[in-house]
């Protein structure tokens, strides 16, 4: 994807128990533009929207998580709950390209998928190899987690079309993988767009 049109897409999902297991919510933020504050989806699949506030989706308890490879194939994305309809909220406007998202849990983690549809692949951005180096530049996925539920503490992890992890912890750092436990992330570029799976426990 072009300078101009890079694609910086993230979800926002709130944690309404201590434990995983237990059910979540997640509403919905989108932004393409390189510098655009992310903002507020718009339209959510299969979830109605709240008579205030952003839109909210429940995830999905599955009973097999996906393996960790950046391709969508795995039987529980078919079950878990599927995000679509991303919206520029700031100047009112569609994403330039479709993105999908999905979401479910299961006892062990919480599991996110991708779909980014770029009518030009050979143009998605992608330089950045070193983990926890920057992804400014490149195109882009997020999810963040406000596990205290008061939209100030996010825990944020980001991936590039590379694989390529970054992240986030609030009052600390998650430099050292024992923070809480390593969380995986993979992607895969193909003739569509390109895909990301991530694995958060």
């Amino acid at each position: 994807m072009s300078d101009s049109r890079m694609r910086l897409t993230a979800l926002l999902a709130t944690i309404m128990c201590a434990v995983l297991a237990a059910s979540a919510t997640a509403p919905l933020w989108a932004a393409e533009e390189v510098g655009e504050a992310v903002e507020v989806g718009k339209a959510v699949e299969t979830a109605g929207e709240a008579a205030t506030g952003p839109p909210s989706v429940p995830a999905a308890a599955i009973a097999e998580p996906p393996v960790i490879d950046g391709v969508l194939d795995d039987a529980c994305w078919e079950q878990a709950t599927h995000i679509d309809g991303f919206w520029r909220q700031r100047i009112d406007a569609p994403e330039h390209e479709r993105t999908e998202a999905w979401l479910c849990y299961d006892s062990r983690a919480i599991y996110v998928a991708f779909r980014c549809h770029d009518a030009r692949p050979s143009e998605i951005r992608c330089d950045q190899k070193k983990r926890q180096g920057g992804l400014g530049l490149d195109d882009q996925v997020q999810f963040w987690l406000d596990v205290e539920n008061n939209s100030q503490n996010f825990y944020s992890f980001r991936v590039n079309p590379a694989g390529t992890q970054w992240d986030y912890v609030p009052g600390g750092t998650s430099e050292k993988i024992e923070w809480r436990g390593d969380w995986r992330a993979a992607a895969a570029i193909d003739e569509g767009g390109w895909t990301a799976e991530i694995e958060i426990p």
